[in-house]
């Protein structure tokens, strides 16, 4: 058990001697700050799209953190600066807590909170590694009492009792483990599927990338009524695919050598459950937008005779999709095969579209001046279901905070 007051002391004399020791004597000193400018160039030029929308302090802040982290990462540049002349002329004490400093290596870590047992404590578990620990870190603090936060990722350093933060950090309102998984394999798309221990040697490489995910911090969770949006797709090598008497449950078209069989009842919003197979590649793609159709597909299929598992190859948010292709300036496609069914707007989707559209023109004036509206009246109005009227409201609102 803990003694609170008694680690807090320890934070601050650690947080003290840090400032004293590294910031101000070793900063000054001993850091070849040319040679680290140069690296500091390299790595964060191809995000200067990104960089060039933080505020210039903040960006500075960014900087500093990668600097602290090479310098006491895993044989970092701290072991080397040891050996200074300037570093053998301190105190024993400031020697030992540089020295202390090489024992414990800092670490980018992308966790999630599990427990508050002090304020300004936090017990955190590693989403990659497993490893649970133990954080103090007033930004921490600060952040929780302000948004919601689904994962964090923090630059974080042991003082021998418990780890603390350094530096910005990232608070993401919805990103998942599996959004740092997909982000990883598009950011080395030629290593194909990196595992979880491929993905932490890759952020001990090169953290940059990954601190650009602050871009996308503020992005929400989207829903769906109850249903949270995904991008879900799992692939397999089928040799063979017979359609034969699957029209009882799905919608089966063929174009160019693939078929697509859309899931009766689920092929619609929010789900798009639809499976495609290719002639050339023998391969099928499952697709589906939120997780209860992704299950009902796999189990459809399964109940015709396939083994697939409900556990997907890819499952991403709407909010790290679009910050994926932001900070690496390409446009992400899941699923290359739906534009081969492209079709016309049937008679029924532009009525559908007709009544959305005078919804929207009936609510934005209750918006722009603020009154109260009554929805379901509304909705009536534009001959639009209740449900639908309020999940577009809910949508409007968000963009209009």
């Amino acid at each position: 058990m803990y003694n609170y007051n008694e680690l807090t002391n320890i934070c601050k004399t650690n947080s003290e001697m840090f400032r004293k020791v590294v910031e101000d004597f070793l900063f000054n000193n001993v850091v070849n700050n040319k040679k680290l400018a140069d690296e500091i160039l390299v790595s964060f030029s191809p995000y200067r799209h990104i960089t060039g929308i933080f505020e210039k302090k903040y960006y500075h802040m960014f900087i500093n953190q990668f600097i602290m982290f090479k310098i006491f990462k895993k044989d970092g540049l701290i072991k080397k600066y040891l050996n200074h002349s300037a570093v053998q002329r301190l105190p024993q004490n400031e020697r030992d807590y540089l020295h202390k400093l090489t024992k414990y290596p800092w670490k980018f870590s992308f966790s999630k909170i599990t427990g508050s047992p002090e304020e300004r404590f936090f017990e955190m578990k590693d989403v990659f590694t497993g490893e649970s620990f133990l954080l103090h870190s007033p930004g921490v603090s600060d952040l929780i009492s302000k948004q919601g936060v689904s994962l964090w990722l923090n630059l974080i350093g042991y003082n021998g009792q418990c780890w603390q933060s350094f530096g910005p950090i990232n608070a993401y309102k919805a990103f998942t483990s599996d959004d740092i998984l997909f982000f990883s394999d598009k950011l080395y798309p030629q290593e194909r599927i990196l595992t979880r221990e491929e993905i932490i040697e890759k952020i001990e490489k090169n953290p940059v990338p990954y601190m650009m995910l602050v871009s996308g911090a503020e992005y929400p969770v989207v829903f769906h009524g109850d249903e949270q949006i995904f991008q879900i797709t799992a692939e397999y090598n089928i040799d063979s695919f017979n359609a034969k008497g699957l029209d009882k449950d799905f919608k089966v078209e063929y174009s160019n050598e693939i078929y697509r069989l859309s899931l009766k009842g689920w092929d619609f919003h929010p789900h798009f459950c639809s499976a495609y197979y290719d002639e050339k590649k023998k391969i099928l793609l499952l697709y589906s937008m939120t997780d209860r159709g992704f299950n009902e597909l796999v189990s459809c299929l399964n109940r015709i005779g396939y083994d697939f598992t409900i556990d997907p190859d890819i499952r991403v948010t709407t909010a790290m999709m679009t910050t994926a292709e932001k900070i690496l300036r390409k446009k992400i496609r899941l699923n290359e095969y739906d534009s081969l069914f492209s079709k016309e707007t049937s008679k029924e989707e532009k009525e559908e579209l007709s009544k959305l559209n005078k919804f929207m023109k009936l609510v934005l004036p209750y918006i722009n001046t603020g009154q109260p509206l009554d929805v379901k009246y509304l909705a009536q109005e534009a001959g639009l279901d209740e449900e639908t009227a309020k999940d577009i409201l809910k949508q409007v609102m968000k963009k209009f905070g």
